[in-house]
């Protein structure tokens, strides 16, 4: 189960996406490693991820809903993998299903392949996610306390 994250802002939800655009970049994740953030907003939802230094793809970006409050607005979210990556899973795990129709796999035997290729992949995406770009996590969950907060 992912870590879930709630920060408390003195901000309105206007104000935190406000602060969004004059510190982020808008746009998908960024494999050139450009050294930014970027982000991406729907309605009362946005995702943010650090593209570090060097290039790098499987970046797991940060989901967040900002909550209205009295005294301000929550932020609460995390890294989630399957919100991220569970439509690719989905599409290959369908096309790899439809692959096995043709060579003769059982329906059975190649539902049990899927599933355990696909929680071998979780699983690696996240062990990658959770060694490798650990201080990318931390330095959007600094940029979140340094920005949105005050």
């Amino acid at each position: 189960m992912p870590k879930r994250y709630e920060f408390h802002s003195k901000l309105s939800p206007e104000e935190i996406y406000v602060r969004l655009r004059a510190y982020a970049k808008p746009g998908g994740v960024s494999y050139s490693g450009d050294d930014t953030f970027r982000y991406r907003q729907k309605q009362d939802r946005f995702w943010l991820v650090y593209t570090g230094k060097l290039p790098a793809n499987g970046v797991i970006p940060f989901q967040a809903k900002v909550k209205n409050e009295d005294d301000g607005s929550l932020i609460s979210g995390g890294f989630f993998l399957w919100c991220s990556f569970g439509r690719t899973f989905l599409i290959l795990g369908l096309i790899v299903f439809i692959l096995m129709q043709f060579t003769g796999v059982p329906v059975v035997v190649g539902s049990i392949m899927i599933v355990l290729w696909l929680l071998i992949c979780a699983g690696l995406i996240s062990w990658v996610n959770a060694i490798f770009f650990k201080k990318w996590r931390q330095a959007v969950l600094d940029f979140i306390q340094r920005h949105l907060l005050e």
